[in-house]
């Protein structure tokens, strides 16, 4: 019998259906044996109308939905696959619910999948196929990243200007900014760091080059990493609020 399930098991979709085929057992009352047989003939009607129960879908999502239940963060990428997968179970029921009248039986289990097209709308809305969290997951967000956009142009046209200046002055190693600590910094000979007031993020291994944020953008930077916090801080709210209503 356990070679025979384990036959069936090979045929499933998906590794839940793999496992729900391990773990059949004969049926030990008449009714519950005349239920199944009548399940069973009318996959086998399906079958021989071509008519498919989609499953492409589906996915073992009992971790993620366990992790949602106490509350735990979901990342982009597990919330969108637990969207895929009750998508999928949404357009079963519907395959069933066409052909109600030929498989009543299956027609039934379908009835037992609920409807959630409203999480798996607000995912679609929030959440990018890559798993990227989109400006239209919140208003607040979008409106972080609208001025973090135009803090990072005002920090780059600063951190340029400082750039040319101490290329002018002949301090700069290279016409190149560089970061070091999230910050933008400009490679400095350590002879001329008089030249170029700021703040030291980093030194060359041997010493000759010092990387220094000029004064000059440290308030700029400064608004970039603040809004940069807050892009996080908003993103992880999104996340949680997904997670909540999964859970």
């Amino acid at each position: 019998f356990d070679r025979v399930l384990e036959l069936l098991a090979a045929e499933a979709a998906f590794s839940l259906g793999a496992e729900k085929a391990r773990a059949l057992r004969p049926a030990a009352e008449f009714a519950a044996a005349k239920q199944l047989a009548a399940e069973t003939a009318e996959m086998r009607l399906l079958d021989q109308l071509g008519i498919d129960i989609p499953f492409s879908g589906a996915r073992d999502i009992r971790a993620h939905l366990r992790a949602a239940g106490i509350g735990q963060l979901l990342e982009p990428g597990a919330l969108l696959e637990c969207a895929q997968v009750l998508t999928t179970a949404r357009r079963a029921r519907l395959v069933l619910e066409k052909v109600r009248d030929r498989v009543p039986a299956l027609a039934a289990i379908g009835d037992r999948i609920s409807d959630f097209r409203a999480f798996a709308g607000d995912v679609e809305e929030a959440i990018s196929p890559r798993g990227e969290v989109l400006d239209a997951a919140s208003e607040q967000l979008a409106f972080v990243r609208r001025e973090l956009r135009a803090a990072e142009a005002r920090l780059e046209q600063r951190a340029q200007a400082a750039l040319a200046e101490a290329l002018r002055r002949g301090a700069a190693q290279e016409g190149l900014l560089t970061e070091r600590n999230g910050r933008k910094v400009i490679p400095v000979r350590s002879d001329s760091r008089s030249l170029v007031p700021g703040i030291v993020h980093d030194v060359s291994s041997s010493g000759a080059t010092l990387f220094i944020e000029p004064f000059a953008v440290v308030e700029a930077g400064n608004a970039v990493r603040e809004l940069r916090l807050a892009e996080e801080r908003e993103v992880r709210r999104v996340l949680q609020r997904l997670t909540d209503q999964l859970g």
